[in-house]
């Protein structure tokens, strides 16, 4: 690592134990979710001109005696040139590991402090693994449940290699895929809506249905169990 020391090896060569690893700005062992950082900002602010976005890097914070943390913070306004309201963005960012109950805390603690805040899942893999899809799922499922009772909540954005590597921002990087990518990149207009964007990732990476089925489904069951009146 720059200004380091470093002691070259003076045995000889039939003595040293030779290995390989991985080189360039995204070998895991020295970007360690940095790049992730970087690409999720870039994200956030390339598909339209007028976005605005200010961000706060890998930080803590104390409020109320309870400790905050977070890979990116950002305030987030659709809209620089007309009115729009500012949303409150927070992040956390992998590289090519698998989200742990430690990151799901933060999360947590996050959109306690920051109540209808955004958050965001980064990871530069493909998809989301098994482990990772049981681990928030039922967060994102609580969040909903919030919503649906009309209390803050926090819209849940999960975002992966897919639309972080694009070039093409992040509808039109699901074109082509197939399948219920293809239905949701016909929906650009909504996307620019944080929560839009987040009901649209969920139903990608996490299996879930659209919002407004789900909801709708939930208050037919409700009032199945009501009865009559």
């Amino acid at each position: 690592f720059c200004l380091s020391n470093f002691s070259p090896p003076l045995k000889s060569p039939k003595d040293i134990v030779w290995t390989y690893r991985a080189h360039g700005p995204f070998a895991a062992s020295s970007a360690q979710g940095s790049f992730t950082v970087l690409l999720t900002l870039r994200l956030l602010g390339r598909d339209h001109l007028d976005q605005g976005v200010t961000p706060l890097f890998s930080y803590k914070a104390e409020k109320d005696g309870k400790m905050l943390e977070a890979d990116l913070t950002c305030l987030y306004k659709a809209s620089t040139w007309r009115e729009a309201k500012t949303d409150v963005v927070h992040a956390e960012c992998k590289s090519f590991s698998g989200f742990e109950r430690q990151d799901l805390i933060r999360m947590k603690s996050m959109s306690e402090a920051f109540p209808g805040s955004t958050l965001i899942f980064a990871t530069l893999r493909d998809s989301l693994e098994k482990p990772d899809i049981k681990l928030i799922r039922p967060f994102v499922l609580a969040e909903r449940q919030k919503r649906l009772r009309h209390k803050p909540y926090s819209p849940v954005i999960i975002l992966t290699g897919t639309e972080l590597f694009s070039f093409r921002g992040i509808v039109d990087c699901w074109k082509g895929k197939g399948g219920l990518f293809d239905q949701l990149s016909e929906r650009s207009y909504e996307l620019s809506d944080l929560s839009k964007l987040a009901d649209a990732t969920q139903q990608l990476y996490l299996h879930l249905p659209d919002y407004y089925d789900w909801s709708e489904a939930k208050w037919n069951k409700r009032k199945i169990k009501k009865g009559p009146p």
